[in-house]
């Protein structure tokens, strides 16, 4: 059987974790590597041994004989990217957020539609063992009716004002922590308890200003670093999502707070993996584990680091990969481009919210 051929466009989350983890499963070839710096493109070529690097991704999908291309570039890049493979009739894995805006992200829709090929966002989250397990304890009525939603998650990465003005400091193109980490939130809303109904969202930046990374001048931060939003569900149930990339969370088991209320009992995801039910029986409560702690073994996945991403993402790049050797157009399971649309429809709707100042609906 031939092996299974992937091209990797981006250098960062595409080499730290999905590079490892597509590498350690048997019939996998990582063919290809692109980076908008060719030097990135060699070094990580280098590293792991791909045959191929490239700085133009027109080339490489062009010269290639690719069966998958995972894009994971600012999203800016997303749509040109996404279109140019899929018209080349190649399965794609899309970064999130899919696109800068909703239009964006139906175009690349239709066009995968248009191909009949494997279409899937990056929301490995829904692959996580504990994750998958808190899905299966709410279809199986152990929280009863959903009632209330909770998400608070902390995010160190652009904590240090230090840190060099990039990308990710330029709304322009995608950049903030609304789309980098609300982007999942909504995803995972979706996921467990359907669509949204409507928004009310807040953005904020703390840090105002960063050093461009070569002459070190200050430059404006036009990105979010801090949001909030409210929002309601079809189903009925309310809640809040609280992100915010420059407070210290007092540990890593602290920085995510992911729970869910109902009318029998609570559900809580935290950061370091974990899945608790604290059970309601008078005044009594009962706080108890529902699943373990998992850590991919090294002898897996040599090189994926711990984490809820690398953890999810293992998991999810197995089920891609069987789909392929299947020829399967669908990972049961996985966010769709559908999936990205839907989440995009609300990512501009709290963008909408907070420059209205009111609550915004979505169809």
């Amino acid at each position: 059987m031939s092996a299974i051929k992937i091209g990797l466009i981006g250098t960062g989350f595409a080499r730290r974790v999905m590079l490892p983890a597509f590498r350690a499963l048997e019939g996998v070839e990582i063919t290809a590597v692109c980076s908008g710096r060719r030097e990135n493109a060699e070094r990580t070529a280098q590293e792991y041994g791909i045959p191929a690097a490239y700085d133009d991704y027109r080339e490489m999908l062009e010269r290639e004989p690719l069966d998958l291309v995972a894009i994971v570039t600012p999203p800016h890049l997303h749509r040109p990217m996404a279109l140019a493979a899929l018209e080349r009739g190649l399965h794609v894995l899309c970064e999130k957020p899919t696109a800068l805006n909703a239009q964006e992200a139906r175009e690349m829709l239709q066009a995968a539609e248009r191909a009949g090929v494997l279409h899937l966002i990056d929301h490995e989250l829904r692959f996580h063992p504990s994750l998958q397990k808190l899905k299966a304890l709410i279809e199986e009525g152990e929280l009863g009716a959903p009632e209330r939603v909770t998400f608070s998650i902390h995010w160190r990465y652009p904590m240090d004002p230090k840190r060099p003005w990039g990308w990710w400091f330029d709304a322009s193109k995608g950049g903030g922590l609304l789309g980098a980490l609300g982007s999942h939130q909504i995803d995972l809303l979706r996921w467990l308890l359907g669509d949204l109904k409507r928004v009310c969202g807040h953005l904020h930046t703390v840090i105002k200003e960063r050093p461009h990374p070569e002459t070190r001048e200050l430059v404006p931060v036009t990105s979010d670093d801090y949001c909030a939003f409210f929002v309601e569900l079809q189903n009925g149930a309310v809640g809040t999502v609280v992100l915010d990339a420059t407070a210290r969370a007092p540990s890593v088991e602290e920085s995510w707070r992911v729970v869910l209320h109902g009318e029998r009992s609570s559900l809580l995801f935290d950061g370091l993996g974990r899945l608790w039910c604290i059970v309601k029986d008078g005044e009594a409560q009962e706080i108890t584990p529902q699943a373990p702690v998992y850590r991919v073994p090294e002898s897996e996945a040599p090189g994926l680091p711990e984490g809820v991403f690398p953890t999810g993402f293992w998991f999810f790049a197995r089920e891609i990969v069987a789909a392929l050797r299947e020829g399967r157009t669908r990972v049961e399971g996985a966010a769709t481009f559908h999936d990205g649309l839907k989440v995009q429809e609300a990512l501009d709707a709290v963008r909408a919210s907070h420059a209205q100042r009111r609550w915004v609906e979505l169809t």
